[in-house]
């Protein structure tokens, strides 16, 4: 059994003009944000069966301020988010089979105080997940799994790019966002070489998805897409030279379609240079609902100890996508992210994901 605690605070600042031309009203934004939170953890294991499970509970709270430099202050507010989950995975060894399901309960509210009285929200998810792997060999297998998570909307998605609410905004507009995830793969590893091959269907339901919008303060604007989807394949292999260089090699063919595209586009991407992580893209968006991104990213050798090159470009890394259509000019941020995210971008409704 395993109990944590842990405290963590950020705060700052950022300045913005009324009137960026003339440079006129110069308004300083603050921000100051806490969470505190504790985790318990505990595992069991009895033959063929490993069981690992736990309670993660936490509260949060940021202040919102904004004032006119050398003047007075506009207004400050705050609000609080809470959160407790529950999760559980049990796991059964057979042999060359392996099989596991895992499961999370999580509730979490949103409370907010300023100059507007809005009713707080709460909201409870169900996510489970199931998947089985199967042993080719020593060095290879094959896998599958089929997980549902959900995620809530955020406080700019509830007040509509608002810093501070000027009217009491129905928090239940922003529906919550549903993700059923299908996916199947084969991996091979040695001391020297890593390949992986993995194809994936995402269905969403409900996505929050960005409009291409910006808020008055620059953040980006989000709303509900009632149905979406993604389709892809990913490709992934390295290849260790010696002990203390691991040159990499990554190619990503990602198929992404949205249903909240409304006209044609082609494009292309013109990739951003960085010295230690060169990275080179092309992209085809043919007419339709379909778009079609392969990516290579090419990592220069890496000493034993130090950061792969991803981690020290400061990913995610920024590819610039411009995409004409409808007789005007349109751009979004196609973006590469490291290991273990999975985001998305751009303002077209065309997006890519990087899972692994």
């Amino acid at each position: 059994m395993t109990v944590s605690a842990f405290y963590q605070r950020g705060y700052g600042w950022y300045d913005l003009y009324d009137d960026e031309t003339n440079k006129l009203g110069l308004r300083r934004y603050g921000l100051d944000g806490k969470l505190f939170g504790s985790m318990l953890t505990l595992s069991w294991t009895h033959g063929p069966w490993t069981a690992n499970y736990g309670l993660h509970v936490n509260e949060f709270r940021r202040d919102h301020t904004r004032d006119l430099v050398g003047g007075p202050r506009d207004y400050s507010n705050y609000g609080t988010k809470g959160e407790a989950n529950a999760f559980a995975k049990l796991s059964y060894d057979s042999g060359r089979w392996h099989y596991y399901g895992a499961a999370q309960v999580r509730r979490t509210d949103f409370h907010y105080h300023g100059d507007v009285s809005i009713a707080p929200i709460t909201w409870t998810f169900f996510n489970p997940k199931v998947g089985a792997r199967y042993d080719l060999q020593h060095q290879s297998s094959l896998y599958v799994s089929a997980g549902l998570s959900t995620r809530e909307p955020t406080r700019n998605d509830l007040f509509q790019g608002e810093d501070n609410a000027t009217i009491a905004h129905d928090l239940h507009a922003v529906h919550p966002e549903r993700l059923l995830d299908l996916e199947a793969g084969w991996n091979y590893h040695t001391t020297a070489v890593t390949l992986t091959a993995n194809v994936y269907a995402m269905e969403f339901r409900h996505e929050i998805a960005s409009t291409g919008e910006l808020s008055d303060i620059g953040l980006l604007l989000r709303r509900n897409v009632d149905r979406s989807y993604r389709r892809g394949i990913e490709l992934d292999g390295s290849w260790q030279a010696a002990g203390n260089l691991q040159p990499g090699h990554r190619l990503h063919a990602i198929v992404a379609s949205k249903s909240r595209r409304r006209w044609p586009l082609r494009g292309e991407v013109v990739p951003r240079q960085h010295e230690q992580l060169r990275l080179r893209g092309a992209v085809v968006l043919p007419t339709g609902r379909q778009c079609f991104v392969v990516f290579v990213a090419l990592a220069p050798p890496v000493g034993r100890g130090q950061q792969p090159a991803e981690q020290q470009a400061g990913l995610p890394e920024r590819l610039r996508l411009h995409l004409p259509g409808a007789g005007r000019q349109h751009s979004g941020d196609v973006q590469l992210f490291p290991a273990g995210h999975a985001q998305r971008g751009g303002d077209d409704g065309c997006e890519v994901v990087r899972r692994h």
